[in-house]
């Protein structure tokens, strides 16, 4: 554990006390899970990533039609997502944690399980809401 985490960048790495996968990270269904694991990856069909390997493909919002489509523009920026996002955006604020994709993710190993567990099931119903499930 320490090799891996020595000299990393990421501090969701760099605080892991053992490898495999966080109980929270795991979801009933099969398919959130793998949809959460693409997102925590970057690995996902959203527009910026794909204009990565393929030139003709647009990396410009399909919600918005503003801004590039990443995974941090869509959970937290997207103008035309915001009445979707207000469940998500009201509990970090009433429970005063910062709203960054860390923490949306999962990724945040200094939160409680009840306040991961709780974001993993807002985040869940955000992506069946805006059908970004079908997407990602």
């Amino acid at each position: 554990m320490e090799a891996l985490q020595r000299g990393h960048d990421k501090e969701n790495i760099r605080n892991k006390v053992r490898t495999g996968m966080l109980k929270w990270h795991i979801h009933k269904s099969r398919r959130v899970t793998r949809i959460l694991f693409r997102l925590r990856t970057g690995h996902n069909r959203l527009g910026a990533h794909l204009a990565r390997f393929f030139s003709s493909h647009n990396p410009t919002c399909q919600e918005c039609e503003q801004h590039e489509e990443t995974i941090d523009h869509i959970l937290l920026r997207c103008p035309a997502l915001e009445m979707e996002r207000e469940p998500i955006s009201k509990f970090f604020t009433e429970n005063r944690l910062e709203h960054c994709t860390t923490n949306l993710l999962g990724l945040n190993l200094n939160l409680s399980s009840t306040n991961q567990y709780e974001i993993q099931r807002l985040l869940t119903r955000y992506l069946k809401e805006t059908q970004l499930l079908n997407r990602i």
